[in-house]
């Protein structure tokens, strides 16, 4: 994987609904137990509510763009909060960091696209939307 791996430190989801809290831990270096705290929520959330505690906790760290389908996206995207859908429960979707030409996954860890799409796909999922991260200050994502 590419260099944002060394900026980007994997987080493991606590619990089996906080894959949202996870992956804004991972891109802002805060715990998820405060990214929890900060969002209300210890389990099950939102794409809006990875973006809005994303903007929140890493204001002056990180540059959040807008959930975008992934067929309407144009060039390329070095990071982001992609989206699959349906995950399991087929009620939720699952997030996971974009890392330029990988995924960090809060459940399944570090993978490369093919070995991502194809764990996805064996799970009638795909990468659906990406919300761009542009990380600004390195050092407070580690």
């Amino acid at each position: 994987m590419n260099s944002l791996v060394g900026h980007v430190a994997l987080v493991r989801q606590s619990r089996p609904t906080t894959c949202v809290q996870a992956c804004v831990s991972m891109l802002t270096g805060v715990s998820e137990r405060k990214v929890c705290e900060a969002l209300g929520k210890w389990g099950a959330s939102s794409v809006g509510d990875a973006i809005r505690i994303l903007r929140a906790l890493g204001a002056g760290r990180v540059r959040v763009g807008n959930l975008t389908p992934i067929a309407e996206v144009e060039g390329f995207v070095p990071c982001g909060l992609v989206y699959v859908w349906p995950w399991a429960d087929a009620e939720h979707g699952h997030l996971a960091v974009w890392v330029g030409d990988g995924y960090l996954c809060p459940t399944n860890g570090e993978m490369d696209a093919e070995e991502a799409w194809h764990l996805w796909a064996a799970c009638e999922s795909t990468p659906d939307a990406i919300v761009p991260v542009e990380i600004l200050e390195a050092e407070g994502c580690q």
